[in-house]
C-alpha cells in the first residue's frame, strides 16, 4: 500500500502543489494564463481522488463470501465505466462458486489488470474472460492499447501490482502470462489455476 501511495497519490499531490504555485505565481505576472493552471490543478485533483477510490477499494473490496465472485466482477466492471469511462466486456462461461482464497485472488488480478488499462494503455475498451468450467480455471484480460515490454520489467521499481498478482496466482498453483510489446496491446492470462471439485464453495 505505501508504495502504491508513493507511485500513484504522492506524485500527483506533488503535482498539484507545483501547479497552485505556478498559478500563484501568473497572478501577478499574466493573470491571463491562471485559468489554464486552474483547470490543470483540477484535473490533477480528479486523477488523485481516483487514485484514492482505487487504493481504498483495495482495502475494502466488496464481499467476495457473501455475494459471489460473479457479481462482484460485474460490480467492478459497472465501476469502472462510470469512473474511468473504460468500458468492459465480461464474458463468464459456467456460474459457480470457487474456493474463497481463489475468488479472491481472480478478484484481484482482474481489479489491477484494469486498473493498469486505465493508467497506462490509453484506451477506453478492454476484456475479461473467465472460464468456469471444469478445472482448471482461466482468466484472460485483454486490451488493444499502447502495450510494453514485459521482459523490462524484471526487478523495476514501481510496478508492484504485476509482480503480487503473479504472486498470488502461483501461490495458488497458477500460472500468471503476460503477452504484450509495444503498440500491440497487453494479454493477462491465468493459466492451469487447480481447483479440486471438493473444495468447490
Amino acid at each position: 500500500l505505501a508504495r502504491d501511495l508513493h507511485d500513484s497519490v504522492s506524485q500527483t499531490i506533488f503535482s498539484m502543489t507545483l501547479t497552485a504555485q505556478a498559478a500563484r505565481i501568473l497572478l501577478d505576472r499574466d493573470p491571463g494564463r491562471v485559468p489554464e493552471q486552474l483547470d490543470h490543478l483540477q484535473s490533477l485533483a480528479k486523477n488523485a481522488l481516483g487514485e484514492m477510490r482505487s487504493l481504498i477499494q483495495h482495502l475494502r473490496p466488496p464481499s467476495l463470501e457473501r455475494e459471489g465472485l460473479t457479481a462482484c466482477l460485474r460490480r467492478l466492471v459497472l465501476d469502472r465505466k462510470m469512473q474511468d469511462g473504460l468500458t468492459v466486456e465480461l464474458i463468464i462461461q459456467g456460474e459457480r462458486r470457487l474456493p474463497l482464497p481463489v475468488e479472491e485472488a481472480i478478484y484481484r488480478v482482474v481489479q489491477e489488470a484494469l486498473n493498469n488499462v486505465v493508467k497506462h494503455a490509453g484506451v477506453t475498451f478492454a476484456s475479461v474472460t473467465l472460464q468456469l468450467d471444469p478445472a482448471p480455471i482461466g482468466l484472460c484480460i485483454e486490451d488493444q492499447g499502447r502495450g510494453f515490454d514485459p521482459a523490462a520489467l524484471t526487478g523495476a521499481a514501481g510496478h508492484v501490482g504485476l509482480f503480487s498478482m503473479a504472486e498470488r496466482i502461483q501461490s495458488l498453483g497458477g500460472q500468471l502470462v503476460i503477452e504484450s510489446s509495444p503498440g500491440t496491446g497487453t494479454r493477462v492470462c491465468v493459466q492451469d489455476l487447480p481447483v479440486q471439485e471438493s473444495e468447490y464453495a
